[in-house]
């Protein structure tokens, strides 16, 4: 047995109207009037003959009427039949348990014909909503990594309260997970299973959204979700120092997946524009740090740090804007350890003639000019210490002594003592007793002694670091011997085992000795390549600076914000944190820290009052993780899809059983035609009935000008209205006479050959042609048929471009694509144009090919369409960059131009028509 319900159940109470054929035949009955007649038999007898078979032709025409409209009420209420069964959920009399699941990831932000998918999924279930119901309920509920409820639970609303809470939701900032929000509609419909029960899925189908298996729904509950054409998205996938990157020479890595073609980026260093730079792949860096295939980097220089106390760095990497551009932004804030100041005091006057010390330190540590090393060094002579402030180095070297002054060694000690580091270096003229006047040695230092071939690390040092450095061969013929204190540390020590490099605390600093003067007479290390790296590590050990590394302040939106001071670190009694939109909130230190909890959306957010004049900022940014910005969809999605252009149809056919409309619908057509023939004269009824084999199955269109456009891949149709508006432009200022509705043929329709220009658009790469659709095309083309390819891309590199070139390349192999010349007809066969126009502007001229002694291929890379697309109050719905209204003027008139060139070919090319081209082009502006 069939059940009937509808889609459109309120349509229903237009069912009195099937009656008023009925009613109006009634009101309109006359009464009979009497007439004088001489004689009525032969009348009565008439009348006895054809008084019934009138009566039942009427009562027929009445009944075909009233029935034709009975069947298009039913057919616009959306008729489901469905079958009975004994399941509950079939005889389920109670109605339907609905749980409608919005998503708010931010690639539902993916925006389509001037919408996001978020505000199309929302517009789309509000009908389905107010279609439910007396008996029905729903639960309603937005999620993406988690149910966007207080606690993560659903419950039922009315219909109305759904729709209040539908219109409160709001595109967010996280990714996608299914799993929290199938879990809870599973707990849900679990409590009744008697009643109908559906899940509708109002979602993008990302295909990491399913990271587990989804939880088990219960026997009978309908699952659905929605179904989307095809999309491909560029975006950032991070942005932060590379690792060439110093504070001196800072560089910022970007990566990024480009699936439009869209790779130029732009980069902004506190909120100005440093530089541009374009992502590219297959580089070894990209190699080396195990990028993806499909992903590409760029590394941009950042200019010197405006900050001169730290080496910091804040801004943003963007790419230019396409469909989904929240994630075409990358925030990025980081600091690198700035370079120590460093001074080597020296008391040998011929400290810096070879082979002494000061020869090789100076080649190294720099001197003048630039340190090799990751240090500012400056070199002074041990009589000047006194002109300088110690607490400005953050370590000082005493190389080649013969005495310190007291004064000196008192104040180096001062320096030791306030958290300063000292490393000794003796040379050519050092003695045991001019370490005396030094307090607070590692080690006692006793007379020198012959040394011996090769040295090693000591416990302090970590072995794994010089495996590569051949320390064996480092000779060591003079050093003085060291007695160890306690708590004091062995870095570096002879082959032999005795101390050579001994280092240990002094209040807040630490001391270094080494034992061997660097001369060449003494020691060859200087000579080694070992030598840099032992300066610098033995510097980074006294410095701390091996401990610090560059920080980067990066969040992931919702995440808290945390600033913990350490015991050293000044802690105020209060904080400002300055959101992206401009909010400050204040924040009291508690326990020497703060947490800011709204990071919900990405950007910059300053931390403001730590010291005077001093901010931190904190990139917070989008989850790039999972995925999201790849919009790929799940190839077998464990739901059943509904289209989004028609889900409240598609839902109840999906949950209800089947479409009936169809049916109803070619029923009243039948009956329509059955009064048709009621209401005609029997002879014309009999003489139409004959002619019917003659009637032709082509409708035909006359002489007016239809649109045709070519449905081939997802992304056949960017544009859906724009046909209309340029249509109406056609027959505003021409005398062509248009169709307002446009064909839609594939290439292997025959009915393409009706059509004098076929317009080929798109944004990606289509499937390849068939043998048969190149064929097709081909022919319609030597036929005299003109066809116009539109790239609505707006990108310079698309895979739709490099699609259509490979395509041409086997329709027409004898005819490439060339630049047309700007004396080509099409530019003058309507309006005379000096440029092309449309909604980007990727190249100055169109393209176009040649076969059969004309041009057969048109192709434009400038977007073309989008420019025809308004808003609700009739405003342009896409800005034309860079020439503005002018550019978008130019491109309509292009579209016009194309379009007769079709219909008229090289018309205006004709000798004739010249002289009035040129008084035209000279009499009017530029």
């Amino acid at each position: 047995m069939a059940l009937m319900t509808f889609t459109f159940p309120a349509l229903l109470w237009a069912l009195p109207l099937a009656a008023s054929p009925l009613l109006l035949h009634l009101l309109s009955r006359r009464q009979a009037t009497r007439v004088l007649f001489s004689d009525l038999r032969l009348l009565r007898q008439i009348q006895s003959c054809a008084k019934p078979l009138s009566r039942l032709q009427q009562w027929l025409l009445i009944a075909a009427r009233c029935l034709a409209l009975l069947l298009l009420i039913l057919a616009y209420a959306g008729p489901v039949l469905t079958a009975r069964d004994g399941s509950p959920s079939a005889a389920a009399p109670q109605g339907l348990d609905l749980v409608l699941l919005l998503d708010s990831s931010y690639s539902m932000g993916y925006r389509e014909r001037g919408k996001t998918r978020f505000e199309v999924a929302k517009n789309a279930a509000e009908p389905l909503i107010r279609s439910l119901n007396a008996a029905d309920r729903i639960a309603f509920g937005s999620f993406s990594n988690r149910l966007e409820t207080a606690d993560g639970k659903l419950s039922w609303l009315t219909p109305q309260q759904a729709l209040e809470a539908l219109g409160r939701s709001r595109l967010g900032f996280q990714t996608t997970d299914y799993e929290p929000a199938l879990r809870a509609s599973s707990e849900l419909l679990s409590r009744e299973p008697a009643r109908r029960r559906a899940v509708l899925l109002l979602t993008d189908g990302a295909a990491h959204g399913l990271r587990r298996e989804p939880p088990a729904l219960e026997p009978g509950v309908i699952w659905l979700g929605l179904t989307w054409p095809k999309a491909e998205n560029s975006y950032l996938i991070m942005a932060g120092p590379s690792r060439q990157s110093r504070a001196k020479a800072a560089e910022l890595l970007v990566r990024g997946g480009v699936g439009t073609g869209n790779s130029t980026v732009d980069l902004w260093v506190e909120g100005r524009k440093a530089q541009s730079g374009n992502l590219a792949g297959g580089s070894r860096l990209g190699d080396a740090l195990g990028f993806k295939a499909a992903e590409r980097s760029a590394v941009l220089p950042l200019p010197s740090s405006r900050d001169t106390s730290q080496a910091s760095w804040e801004g943003h990497v963007a790419l230019r804007a396409d469909f989904l551009s929240v994630d075409d932004v990358y925030y990025f804030s980081f600091r690198h350890p700035t370079r120590p100041r460093a001074l080597c005091l020296y008391a040998n006057p011929d400290f810096f003639r070879a082979p002494q010390a000061g020869y090789f330190l100076k080649e190294i540590l720099g001197g003048s000019g630039e340190s090799l090393l990751d240090y500012d060094f400056e070199f002074m002579d041990l009589a000047r210490f006194d002109e300088i402030r110690s607490s400005d180095y953050r370590v000082i070297i005493l190389a080649d002594f013969k005495q310190v002054p007291p004064a000196a060694a008192a104040e180096l000690d001062r320096f030791v003592k306030r958290g300063g580091s000292l490393w000794l270096l003796p040379g050519s003229q050092t003695t045991p007793e001019s370490f005396d006047e030094l307090q607070g040695l590692p080690a006692q230092v006793g007379p020198p002694v012959s040394g011996e071939q090769g040295i090693k690390p000591g416990p302090a040092a970590d072995a794994r670091l010089w495996s590569e450095f051949e320390l064996g061969k480092v000779v060591v013929a003079k050093y003085f011997l060291l007695q160890v204190r306690p708590s004091s540390e062995v870095v570096f020590k002879s082959a032999g085992g005795y101390p050579l490099l001994v280092q240990g605390r002094r209040g807040e600093g630490q001391i270094a000795v080494w034992a061997s003067p660097l001369d060449a007479g003494s020691s060859n290390l200087a000579l080694k390549p070992a030598f840099a790296a032992w300066l610098q590590s033995g510097l980074d050990r006294l410095s701390g600076r091996g401990a610090e590394t560059s920080q980067s302040f990066d969040l992931k939106t919702g995440e808290p914000l945390r600033r913990v001071w350490g015991p050293k670190e000044p802690a105020p009694a209060s904080v400002v944190i300055r959101a992206p939109d401009g909010h400050s909130t204040t924040l009291w230190v508690k326990d020497r820290s703060i947490e800011y909890l709204q990071t919900q959306s990405p950007g910059l957010y300053a931390l403001l009052g730590e010291a005077p004049g001093k901010r931190r900022a904190y990139a917070v940014n989008l989850d790039r993780s999972s995925g999201e910005g790849e919009l790929k969809e799940l190839e077998d999605p464990p739901w059943r899809t509904v289209a989004v252009e028609s889900l409240a149809s598609d839902f109840h056919l999906k949950v209800y059983g089947r479409d009936a409309r169809s049916a109803a619908l070619a029923l009243a057509a039948l009956v329509l035609v059955l009064e048709m023939f009621l209401a005609m004269p029997k002879a014309l009824a009999v003489l139409m009935l004959l002619m019917l084999p003659g009637v032709p199955a082509l409708a035909q269109q006359g002489d007016r000008f239809i649109w045709t456009q070519i449905r081939h891949g997802a992304q056949w149709d960017p544009y859906p209205d724009a046909h209309q508006e340029a249509l109406g432009m056609m027959s505003t200022v021409t005398s062509v006479l248009t169709a307002p509705e446009r064909r839609v043929v594939s290439l292997k329709d025959k009915s393409l050959f009706f059509s004098p220009i076929l317009v080929l658009s798109g944004r990606s790469a289509p499937p390849s042609l068939e043998e048969e659709e190149v064929r097709q095309l081909r022919n319609y083309l030597s036929a005299g048929g003109l066809l116009w390819i539109e790239d609505a891309s707006g990108s310079g590199a698309s895979s739709f471009d490099a699609w259509v070139r490979r395509t041409l390349s086997q329709v027409l192999p004898e005819s490439p694509l060339q630049p047309l010349d700007p004396e080509h007809v099409v530019f003058r066969t309507f309006f005379l144009l000096r440029g092309v126009g449309g909604r980007v502007s990727v190249r100055s001229t169109i393209e176009g090919a040649h076969f059969g002694g004309r041009t057969a291929v048109l192709y434009s890379r400038n977007d073309l369409l989008g420019i025809w697309l308004k808003d609700a109050l009739g405003n342009p719905l896409f800005p034309c960059v860079p020439g503005g209204e002018v550019q978008r003027q130019n491109g309509k008139k292009l579209v016009l131009n194309i379009v007769m060139y079709a219909l008229t070919g090289n018309y205006k090319a004709d000798a004739v028509h010249q002289p009035y081209i040129l008084q035209k082009m000279r009499s009017t502006g530029p």
